[in-house]
This record gives C-alpha cells, structure tokens and sequence, in this order.
C-alpha cells in the first residue's frame, strides 16, 4: 500500500490593536443618553479627562471607549452611565439632605417664642417673630396682646367664645350675638371708634369725617352765601351776593372762571383775565407785568391786538390793527408797526409796500414811496444782511455785496463803446471786494475755493442806429463761447436794437464751482449790430454755501 503524505499551511493576516481611549461626556439628567461617535477622535463635547462631581450638580456623566487598530479602523463600545460620578452626585444628595435636617431641628429648637408680661414694652434685643407681648395695666390686668413681626410689636387679634372684661361688665358672660340693636337703649353714646356696615339718618353732625367712597346727590360747603357746591351738574362757586365766580360742567367738561386764572400763586405765572372789553394773558413776575398779549374790542377796533414786553423800557412793543370804515366794511389792514428799541421798524402799509428800517419793498415799483435808482435808472435798491439788491422789471440782482468771501466786478469796455460782432466777453476793468477769494482776470472772475456761488450781473447794451439786429447777453463759466453759457437772455427781440439803451439784468441764481473755475459776462451778436454801453456793465459773485 503505498502512503501520500500531506501538508497544509494556513495563513491568516490578524489586525493589530495600535490604542484604545476613554471619552466622558456631562448631560443634563432629564435628557437622553448620547450616542456613540462614528468618527474618530471622537467629537465635542465628548472629552478624554473625565470631570469631577461639582457640589450641587444634576447632570450625568456617561461614557464611552474605542479600540483603534493598526489599519485605522476603529470600535465604540455602547455609551454608558458612570457608576462612580452618580455614587458620589447621591452621596452628595444625602449629605445635604441630612444638612436639611439638621437645620430645620435647630431652627425648631431655636424658634421657641417667648411670652412678655409688663406694663412697659419689653427690650427688642434677642426678639424673635412671634413673641407675645401682654400689655398690663396697674391693677396687673391684661389690657392687650401684641405680637413681635420682625420688626415691631403688632396688634394681636384675639378670637373666643367668651371674653371677660376687668372692670366692665363685671361677672357676666356675654356671648356672641346676645347684644343686638334692638336691645341697646341710650340717650348719648360716647364712643373711640364704632364699626357699623350700614348707617341711615336723617341729621348727623360730624366734625371730620374719612372715608374710601362718599355718594351723595349734593355737596356744599354752606346753604347759603360765599359757598362751594358739588351735584350732579359739576362744581360751582359763590361770592357772598350769590354770584358764580367758578364752574365745571360735568356733562362736558367746560370750566369758567371769572376774576382771572394763574398758574401759580407767586413768582413767574401766567395770567389770564378780562375786563369790560379788554381780555389779556400775560407773564407775571411776582406781581410785575413782564409782556402780554391784550384783546381789545371797541367801536372804533376790529379785532385789535397789542402785545409786547414791559419793562419800563418805552417804544417796546408791537402792534397789529384793523380798522373798520363807516359802513362797517373792513378794508385791508392800514398799518402793522412792529417796534423795538434799538432795533428798527417794520410798517406795512394799504399800498402793499414794507418799510424794514427805512427800506422800502413793494409790489409794483408806482408804490415805492422813493426814488427808483439803479443801473439803467430802473426799479429800486434795498439793502439786506449788508447785500445791496436792484428790482426792475426784468428781475433782480445784487448789485454790491459785503466785502466778507465775496467779489463785486464792474466792467468796461476799452472805449467809450464796443461794438459786438460774434460773441464776445465783456472786459473786467475793476474788483472791489475780498482779494483773497477771487483773482481778477482781463475779462473774467476766478473763484478761490469750492462751493455755491451766487452770480448775478447786468449789462447794457444797444444797437447801431437805424439796425434791427439783436443780441444775446448771458453768464459763462470756464469760457464765454455761444455754446457754453449758463444762462442766456435775448435784447431787442422784436423790433431789435435801434439806438435806445437796454439794461439786461441777470436775476441772481446759485452756481457750483469748483476752485479755480472762471465766470464771464457773455455778450453775442450775429453781426456788427450790438454795442456794450460803458459803465453799464457788472457781475457779482458771493460765496453761499461749501
């Protein structure tokens, strides 16, 4: 028989353990247990320093391990509460518990109040809430019980089927509910204090009286004479003669007083009075008048009005009026005068014109009660805030300015006239004002600093005799092209300039420039038609804003 002999060899790969780690994780008691992590390190707030029981603390600790292989494989096992964390948390818990106790038997045995017998009020030192005071009189009987709140002794509200009174009713018994009204007789009662539900008399004479709700038809302080009386109607006051002299109607709330109202008794109030037909409301100061506005109604005033301060010092006041014709027909108002010392006068007249300290405006120039005169001998000048400004019928400009950032520039042409052929700028002879904001040039104005410029000008003009051409006159900034003008006004349109001066008046309009940039007075004719009128030219540029 022949043998065969066999070997096998087995061959198996065994992975390796390369460390294992413990991970802990604090969760409040009344939650759910975590999961275990599927990646590995294991995530926050899973951690690898397991945490110490903090006193007083509720959350549970749980727990949980990984094995990580030499291949980098890795295994949790299930997360598990921590025996040792929740031994010591119950530990802790009894221990306090016990405290507990402790405690409450010492403040039981502490607590035990005391009992005071004496006329005097016993010390407060050492008291304690619930110690009794009996108060005792000379004869050693208790006249009350008065217990300690922490604080102070209070009254001690005594309950009992029978009470014995030292003194009062002697031996007798007297139980709840044996006395009642119909069993009491007496001609007089004198009484400390009486606790009655519901009390009905036809006459009770009472010297104070406190209560939380009083409802009553009628109050009065007197039947008669210098009363007040409070009903259903409101609230009233009389003099002695009977008069109202105060009153609020409770159905709509109206008061009215008569003699004045203040709204205080002394120092600065106000005051509000009438008499006859005079109604004033004025600032008092300790009885002095400091300004007020009075109301006058008389036969020969409608509605007139007189207010100012009153100081001693005269002529302070301002006054408003209209007046009221034969046929009772109110025109328009004559005179408004608002005066202050020192400080100047504005009237307003039926003509519709404004005087400010000697400066007329008006709507039409026929109501100026002054000379016109202007450049071209045109409209008027008024005066504002140091700024010069010409009206006519074209419009307005400044035609002379304060010297604070601003330029006033009067041109002239080389000649005694110019004659236009095509546009051309008007030359720029003289410069008054600030030097150091604005640069003359041969024919323009240049501006030191940014900002809004208010540009106003005037030129005058006319035409060769006997010609019906016409021109344009306008403002250019950064040159004075037909193209680039900033604002453009036709002269002698229609029949065209013939000879006649015609002042062209630029209304002042704002411009923003920057430093630098450059203006002009524009001048533009088709042909040889227009001439520059000398003297008769400006430009004002004043700086209004950044």
């Amino acid at each position: 028989m022949t043998v065969i002999a066999r070997d096998d060899v087995t061959l198996a790969l065994v992975t390796d353990v390369a460390s294992t780690a413990h991970y802990f994780q604090l969760k409040a008691s009344t939650a759910s247990a975590p999961t275990a992590p599927t990646v590995y390190p294991a995530p926050s707030p899973w951690v690898t320093t397991e945490p110490t029981y903090t006193e007083g603390a509720t959350n549970s600790l749980y727990t949980v391990d990984v094995t990580v292989f030499s291949d980098g494989m890795f295994d949790y096992t299930p997360v598990s509460l921590s025996s040792s964390y929740e031994a010591a948390k119950a530990a802790y818990n009894k221990a306090k518990q016990a405290q507990s106790a402790a405690t409450a038997a010492q403040t039981t045995a502490d607590g035990k109040n005391k009992i005071f017998s004496s006329a005097s009020e016993p010390s407060h030192t050492g008291l304690v809430a619930g110690d009794l005071w009996f108060q005792l009189d000379t004869n050693k009987n208790v006249t009350g019980i008065k217990v300690w709140n922490g604080t102070a002794y209070a009254n001690y509200v005594l309950m009992a089927q029978q009470i014995l009174v030292a003194g009062s009713i002697g031996t007798i018994s007297l139980a709840n509910g044996a006395v009642t009204a119909d069993k009491v007789t007496a001609s007089e009662a004198l009484l400390n204090k009486l606790l009655v539900r519901k009390i009905k008399a036809d006459d009770i004479d009472v010297g104070s009286l406190a209560a939380a709700i009083i409802t009553s038809g009628e109050f009065q302080t007197a039947s008669s004479g210098a009363r007040v009386v409070m009903d259903t109607k409101g609230i009233r006051a009389y003099d002695a003669a009977g008069n109202t002299t105060f009153q609020i109607e409770a159905a709509t709330g109206k008061a009215s007083l008569v003699g004045g109202m203040q709204t205080a008794l002394s120092g600065k109030r106000i005051s509000i009075s009438q008499s006859g037909d005079t109604g004033k409301v004025a600032l008092l100061n300790d009885g002095s008048e400091l300004s007020s506005l009075t109301f006058i109604d008389d036969t020969d005033k409608s509605g007139y009005v007189y207010t100012g301060l009153y100081t001693g010092q005269s002529g302070q006041f301002m006054q408003f009026a209209t007046l009221v014709d034969s046929v009772n027909h109110q025109p328009d108002p004559k005179v408004y005068d608002v005066s202050i010392t020192a400080r100047g006068k504005m009237l307003l007249d039926a003509s519709n014109a404004i005087n400010v300290n000697g400066t007329w405006f008006a709507h039409d120039l026929a109501s100026l009660p002054t000379a016109p005169q202007v450049v071209g001998g045109q409209g008027t000048k008024a005066f504002v805030g140091g700024i010069e400004y010409a009206f006519d019928g074209g419009g307005a400009w400044v035609s002379q300015t304060h010297t604070w950032d601003d330029a006033v520039c009067v041109a002239v042409p080389t000649s005694s006239s110019s004659t236009v052929n095509g546009t051309t700028s008007v030359r720029m002879d003289t410069m008054t004002g600030d030097s150091a904001a604005y640069t003359r040039g041969s024919n323009y104005i240049q501006v030191a600093h940014a900002g809004t410029y208010l540009v106003s000008g005037a030129v005058q003009v006319s035409g060769v005799s006997g010609g019906s051409h016409h021109a344009n006159v306008a403002i250019g900034v950064d040159g004075y092209s037909s193209s680039n003008r900033y604002m453009s006004k036709e002269v002698g349109g229609g029949p065209g300039l013939d000879g006649a001066w015609i002042t062209a008046v630029y209304p002042a309009v704002p411009i923003a420039l920057t430093a630098g940039q450059r203006v002009y007075l524009i001048v533009a004719c088709d042909v040889a038609g227009a001439v520059i009128q000398p003297n008769g030219c400006l430009l004002s540029i004043t700086r209004i804003g950044d």
